[in-house]
């Protein structure tokens, strides 16, 4: 389905203000941050634009690299549809953690700060596209699909206010800062997190998270990695 018709759908079923669109493939064209849009990609950017103002929520994911660079600079995201994302854009950008918390060697995303969500995409286990067995996986186009998934669970969540014409941006800013914590204290970044205060779950030792030996969270409360 385009994404034309993805836009239609949503109207036609009443989805604004519930509606969530992932967009969990960044191009293969490399664009500098605030660049041109160029005439290919024009029409994309202008129906994203279209779903942010139908209060439709748009996740994507910050960029692969093939290791995590020693220069700031050299993590920056660059490539459509993330480097779109600014404040008067409010794409969801999607970066990747490891299970323990720490910045994924391949993620990039360190120059959107405000704009980012981070959730695990190292080391995910998932199906096999070429045998009937599980494997591991990694990508940012794993954390978007977690992070997808939050911003679903927070649009339909009666508790969340919403207020019309700026429900993507809430949504973000959520993702990024209220809705996200370290895994553990003294690391970064902060990784999205579905307690309703934000708070850290006083039976999940710290030591343990790091020895992936974490106590399953108490009650309803879980963390994402934990999630299915």
């Amino acid at each position: 389905m385009g994404i034309c018709q993805v836009l239609e759908d949503l109207i036609a079923r009443r989805r604004q203000g519930k509606g969530v669109v992932l967009s969990a493939r960044s191009s293969a064209e490399y664009i500098r941050p605030g660049a041109p849009v160029t005439l290919g990609r024009q029409q994309i950017y202008w129906i994203m634009q279209d779903l942010i103002r139908q209060d439709i929520v748009i996740v994507t994911c910050a960029g692969d690299g093939p290791r995590r660079p020693s220069r700031p600079g050299d993590r920056q995201v660059r490539k459509a549809t993330a480097v779109w994302s600014n404040q008067a854009f409010p794409i969801v950008v999607a970066g990747a953690v490891t299970n323990t918390g720490g910045y994924a060697e391949f993620s990039w995303g360190d120059n959107m700060p405000t704009y980012m969500a981070w959730a695990p995409g190292d080391g995910v286990v998932c199906a096999s596209n070429r045998i009937s067995l599980l494997q591991k996986g990694r990508g940012t186009a794993f954390a978007a699909g977690m992070v997808a998934g939050f911003a679903a669970y927070l649009l339909n969540n009666s508790t969340f206010p919403q207020r019309p014409g700026f429900v993507a941006d809430d949504i973000r800013g959520n993702l990024s800062n209220r809705k996200s914590r370290p895994v553990i204290p003294q690391y970064q970044p902060k990784v999205i997190w579905n307690f309703q205060d934000g708070s850290r779950d006083p039976n999940t030792n710290a030591q343990d998270i790091l020895a992936g030996l974490a106590v399953p969270p108490s009650n309803s409360s879980q963390s994402v990695t934990e999630q299915r």
